[in-house]
């Protein structure tokens, strides 16, 4: 069969059956069976000339069209998926697939960071990356400064495992390491990690109760609940980490926490924050939004105030 055939014929395929993207998924999955990139594919299908569909690489194809009739993300059937100025880096079903608005929420953070890296020359600056899940966040951080280090966490061994794993990839294996922990017994765990860090960034749960019965098919069927639940009003995870962050920052005010959140919660943020215990710890700074419009990434700073801590003992990566 013709490459344009076999091409038009999923996109009907994929069509009919209410999968989302159709054309999206088919270049997709097609490009990757071909082991062609998808500028490529596009290069072939705009042309007049048509190819045919090698047997090994048409078999491949069908397989994937299968899994993507089921629902399976493209992420999870190709196996790899490019995030900010990375190519490739690996999937893994269940583990949290990387949105378009997380590259954001890394853009916002490095803008954060940069003033940060320039007036710290004497150490790494010292990031922690709450929720890993691939651990895309941090390495890309990684990938922009040549010169932090950063230290994540997830509850998910599969994701801790990914999160090294992709790591090792990139080549940032001396400056990152993911550890298998919640943000609330980090500390307990690893007590060498409170008061070490200038910055702390997250994608953490944030969807609230109400509005999980409204995610799409793929993403209820096949990614991880507990990475996407963040309780009743989806301020449950949001406020561990508030609370934890003047016991896991260094002992000076200012340490910018730098968070994903649901499009409902920066407004109410200043409210919210005076109600918690925390409230003396934790100012919130701003807000910004993403490339739909809606309110998503928040800025807050530690005061300095109610800290009783310890100094960090160097790259916690070391």
């Amino acid at each position: 069969m013709s490459l344009r055939e076999i091409f038009r014929r999923s996109v009907q395929q994929f069509d009919r059956r209410g999968i989302s993207e159709s054309k999206e998924s088919a270049e997709h999955l097609l490009a990757c069976a071909m082991n062609l990139t998808r500028k490529e594919l596009r290069e072939i299908l705009s042309t007049r000339k048509d190819i045919l569909v090698a047997e090994e690489a048409a078999s491949t194809f069908e397989i994937f069209c299968k899994k993507r009739l089921e629902n399976m993300p493209v992420q999870y059937i190709v196996g790899e998926w490019d995030f900010h100025d990375l190519r490739g880096l690996h999937m893994r079903k269940t583990v949290l697939i990387p949105r378009p608005e997380t590259e954001e929420l890394v853009d916002f953070a490095a803008e954060i960071l940069r003033p940060i890296v320039q007036e710290t020359a004497s150490r790494p600056v010292q990031v922690l990356d709450i929720g890993a899940g691939t651990g895309a966040i941090g390495l890309a951080l990684l990938n922009v400064f040549p010169s932090i280090v950063c230290v994540a966490c997830d509850v998910s061994p599969v994701a801790v495992d990914l999160a090294n794993e992709n790591a090792k990839r990139f080549g940032f294996s001396d400056r990152y390491r993911c550890v298998r922990s919640d943000i609330v017994n980090l500390t307990q765990t690893f007590p060498d990690m409170a008061g070490s860090f200038d910055a702390i960034v997250s994608n953490p749960p944030y969807i609230p109760s109400a509005d999980m019965s409204l995610l799409q098919t793929e993403v209820d069927l096949y990614e991880d609940h507990t990475a996407l639940w963040g309780g009743r009003e989806g301020l449950d995870v949001i406020g561990s980490i508030l609370s934890a962050a003047s016991e896991l920052t260094r002992d000076d005010s200012g340490a910018p926490i730098v968070l994903e959140v649901d499009s409902g919660h920066p407004r109410r943020m200043d409210q919210w924050i005076e109600e918690m215990p925390f409230r003396a710890e934790i100012d919130f700074a701003e807000w910004r939004r993403d490339i739909f419009g809606s309110p998503r990434m928040c800025l807050f700073r530690t005061t300095g105030r109610e800290k009783d801590l310890r100094r960090g003992k160097g790259p916690v990566t070391e």
